[in-house]
């Protein structure tokens, strides 16, 4: 594995100061990024600012279960270089400073692309050993073999286990659950634009492994789905079209014992592209999208799960931010925080973050 590190230059205006991936040097303008920056601290008063924490393409985060989130993402377009960095949360946090995220430098794990991250299970009776991460990615630009990784805390640094192949497909996206968050559900395309999507539920053991169930279909005509666990509740959003169009979300319930889970119906609850969501405690789930196609309006809406079975009632969207491809996680905490990063453009450059931690206190340790 590369070990060679990598972190977001300090943003000095005037000058431009290249960083280098795997010998290609990439020069970034961090007189526009200080422009950039000077913006947002001009938002209102309350709104949440953005902060460039790396440069690259897709990123995925997720809090961790040994303390610090979790972030991953492509070094550029295509297959390439896969990074992870590992961020701490200050608390209280109020949006209009840089610092909300303590973001450590960025190491190289393994190639492919498009990962996705998320916790991996905290110590119970033996099953789980130690805290750990879950990843997966393609193993090539297109369509094909996905693969898998399990990691554990080293410090300030992750010991990440072995890849393994586990499905055919692509854009993959993963998330935990059950009493101890040791089952993990994924869910992916089953090949490359809209058509079917499925899913598959594993189990978290011993020595970085994951014992997977079978796949299974759970819709026709769907697009980048996301998933998010809240227990043995599991939602999913997805797209319905290679541009904007309308986004879908259904509910179902987790089945450990049979490593199933039971679909609610797809309903349409607003318009887009590349929809996240993500799980803040309790009943209720934070979405993230795209308003149109390619780099432009990010907006967001909270979900909260209705007394009707498989039904969520959805708050109005609000604009939040530019940029592409958002992703989410929530902090676990008792006021429902959550960060989310995104791409700042369509191809390859800095990558943002959004902390909303206002007035928060840590969780319990």
């Amino acid at each position: 594995m590369n070990t060679k590190l990598r972190r977001w230059p300090l943003p000095i205006r005037g000058h431009s100061t290249p960083t280098t991936v795997r010998g290609s040097t990439r020069t970034v303008l961090l007189a526009t990024i200080s422009a950039w920056l000077a913006a947002a601290c001009l938002s209102p008063a309350g709104a949440l600012a953005a902060w460039p924490f790396d440069a690259g393409l897709n990123p995925s985060v997720a809090a961790s279960n040994f303390g610090p989130l979790v972030e991953v993402h492509q070094a550029g377009a295509g297959i390439g270089p896969l990074w992870y960095s590992l961020g701490t949360p200050r608390y209280p946090a109020y949006g209009s400073f840089g610092d909300a995220i303590q973001w450590q430098w960025a190491q190289q794990y393994d190639f492919g692309a498009n990962p996705a991250v998320a916790d991996g299970g905290v110590p119970n009776a033996g099953l789980i050993p130690d805290p750990a991460v879950v990843e997966v990615h393609q193993g090539q630009a297109g369509p094909g073999t996905m693969w898998w990784r399990v990691g554990t805390p080293a410090g300030n640094s992750i010991n990440w286990g072995p890849s393994h192949p586990y499905d055919y497909g692509s854009n993959p996206s993963i998330a935990t659950g059950g009493y101890d968050n040791e089952y993990v559900v994924e869910v992916h395309d089953g090949g490359w634009g809209v058509g079917p999507l499925w899913y598959k539920v594993g189990i978290i053991g011993h020595n970085q492994t994951i014992y997977w169930g079978h796949s299974w279909q759970y819709d026709s005509y769907g697009i980048d789905p996301m998933i998010a666990i809240y227990g043995d509740t599991v939602v999913e959003v997805n797209g319905t079209s290679t541009g904007a169009g309308a986004l879908n979300y259904r509910v179902g319930t987790l089945s450990p014992e049979f490593l199933t889970v039971s679909w609610g119906p797809a309903q349409t609850y607003s318009s887009g592209a590349n929809p996240a969501i993500a799980s803040l405690g309790s009943s209720e789930f934070r979405e993230v999208h795209q308003a149109g196609v390619g780099s432009g309006p990010l907006v967001t809406q909270t979900g909260t799960i209705a007394p009707t079975p498989n039904v969520i009632d959805w708050s109005p969207i609000y604009f939040y931010d530019n940029g592409a491809r958002p992703r989410i996680t929530g902090l676990g905490d008792p006021c429902s925080s959550y960060v989310e990063v995104h791409n700042g453009q369509d191809a390859s450059g800095p990558l943002w973050y959004h902390a909303s931690m206002y007035g928060c206190l840590p969780p319990p340790q």
